[in-house]
């Protein structure tokens, strides 16, 4: 038989290394791909969802949206309405969506979402931005003699604008709960009718402000609730004040949707009325947006990317994308270092579990549920059970152990509930099987010992994988696979020392 043709190795790596480098200097020098995650400005998807039930009436529906600002850039938006007709105009200082159709029946959802480029310049919003406030009506009879009283209450505790407003406030607040605003405002006045009460009174005062309600952003995603400020108008622009006379600093992130009392969405017809507002922090769906308004947008190389996959696909290939480095690390541990470890995908799919929990969360349920599957395991062996009956059992337990985790912590108030999901429940089952089988072959010692060596790789690939900025730059660039691949390929044929293997052959050497 003729022996087959050994292919050149360092052709092989060095071609898959000059491609993969080619294609990120291409992106990053031609194309001007980022090569981090933006550190100056943030972007966000904020969604607004709406269900309800149709009664098979004719249907009216109206969303108030957000405007682009000198503080906030709507970069995209998209609306998902399927057999409705869809209009968008604006209503004075706002912007609003509606939607109609002639007959709906049971449960229908509408949808709105927006990536919003949130710039670092604090919550002062220019005046050019917005519209000028409609005037608020003018109170009258009882109302106005209550708001006239407030007003000089308020002008003997403050000496300015911004402390008038804050005394305004306070006094509306401490009047409305002890019900002596009234007819003004009433004791279960909610925060946007205090804070209009305030700004009646501010009008009599000559001071310009309007009310504004969105979306306080902290931190990465959320479901949230929509508040109200009022918006009060100085020489460089309007400044947000809270319900409690405070004024927002620089950084809060406070969106303006819409201004005025009236409410978020509106509709006719409907019944069983839901709305939520929520939103995510987003880096690829940004990067995609920016390079659709450059020459970027006709290259190849964009328009089959992986920026063009829908969000939720692109969440998966950030994940997977990862893997490769996790088993590029289980390699070196295995290859070069010398440590004994149970497979490469344990440790790899352990390190993912980990992401989604804390690293010592994680490494607790892992031994929880090692520890009680051998004793699981230990209980079937005595039956006599064939390999797959055994194997099937065995990750039966498992099954039932993460259920109970989940139900129990759950139950306590602990976190720990949703994490135990996202368990591998068949790797760990692989795992007890290994063990229990070193164990009755060579000794607990020796099991033990291989257990550890693999939680130690999964923490290994744990912090190599847990750095946002590579899953981003894997995202942009997955050719970076390619030299993962190479450096894959050298190591599979190296034959020299490992480096616990140093000491043991010390001897030879000399």
């Amino acid at each position: 038989m003729a022996n087959k043709k050994v292919v050149p190795i360092v052709a092989v790596v060095g071609l898959l290394v000059a491609t993969a480098l080619s294609l990120i200097f291409y992106k990053i020098a031609i194309l001007e791909f980022p090569t981090a995650p933006d550190t100056e400005s943030r972007y966000f998807l904020v969604e607004a969802h709406a269900s309800f039930e149709g009664t098979g009436k004719p249907i009216k529906a109206s969303l108030f949206l957000p405007r682009t600002s000198s503080r906030f850039l709507i970069v995209d938006e998209s609306f998902v309405s399927r057999g409705y007709g869809l209009n968008t105009s604006n209503r004075g200082q706002n912007r609003s969506a509606e939607w109609t159709t002639r007959r709906a029946i049971g449960t229908h959802g509408l949808y709105y979402r927006a990536l919003v480029l949130i710039r670092p310049e604090g919550n002062l919003v220019k005046p050019r931005d917005v519209e000028d406030s409609a005037p608020v009506l003018p109170v009258e009879g009882p109302e106005r003699e209550v708001a006239l009283a407030l007003l000089a209450e308020a002008r003997q505790r403050s000496v300015d604008t911004r402390t008038l407003v804050q005394a305004v406030i306070a006094l509306i607040n401490e009047r409305a709960a002890s019900g002596n605003a009234r007819p003004l405002v009433h004791r279960r006045a909610t925060r946007s009718d205090r804070l209009r009460a305030a700004i009646s009174v501010l009008e009599l005062a000559n001071v310009q402000a309007r009310l504004v309600q969105g979306i306080r952003i902290v931190g990465e995603q959320g479901k949230v609730e929509p508040s109200s400020r009022i918006q009060l108008l100085a020489e460089d622009g309007w400044h947000l004040v809270k319900s409690n006379g405070e004024y927002d600093d620089k950084t809060t992130v406070f969106l303006p949707w819409w201004y005025g009392p009236d409410q978020l969405f509106s509709a006719e017809g409907v019944r069983s009325l839901r709305v939520s507002l929520s939103y995510r922090q987003t880096e690829e769906q940004a990067v995609d947006a920016l390079l659709r308004l450059t020459k970027a947008e006709k290259s190849p190389l964009v328009r089959f990317s992986l920026l063009r996959l829908p969000l939720e696909l692109q969440s998966i290939f950030r994940v997977l994308l990862l893997v490769p480095f996790g088993a590029l690390l289980i390699v070196l541990l295995r290859n070069v270092v010398g440590i004994k470890l149970p497979g490469t995908f344990m440790p790899v799919l352990l390190a993912l579990a980990f992401r989604g929990t804390s690293l010592m969360v994680g490494i607790m349920i892992f031994a929880t549920l090692t520890a009680i599957g051998l004793v699981a395991r230990s209980g079937l062996e005595r039956l006599r059970l064939l390999l797959l009956p055994r194997v099937g059992g065995v990750l039966t337990v498992v099954v039932l152990l993460m259920v109970a985790l989940s139900v129990i912590s759950n139950e306590l108030g602990f976190e720990v509930a949703l994490s135990v999901a996202l368990f591998p429940m068949v790797v760990i089952t692989m795992m007890i099987e290994r063990t229990a089988l070193m164990w009755e072959e060579v000794g607990p010692k020796d099991a033990l010992r291989q257990w550890i060596n693999g939680t130690l790789g999964a923490v290994a690939v744990y912090y190599v994988i847990t750095p946002v900025s590579l899953g981003y730059f894997l995202l942009l660039f997955p050719e970076t696979l390619l030299i993962v691949l190479a450096v894959m390929i050298l190591l599979g044929r190296y034959t020299g020392y490992r480096l616990t293997e140093i000491r043991r052959f010390r001897d030879v050497g000399r």
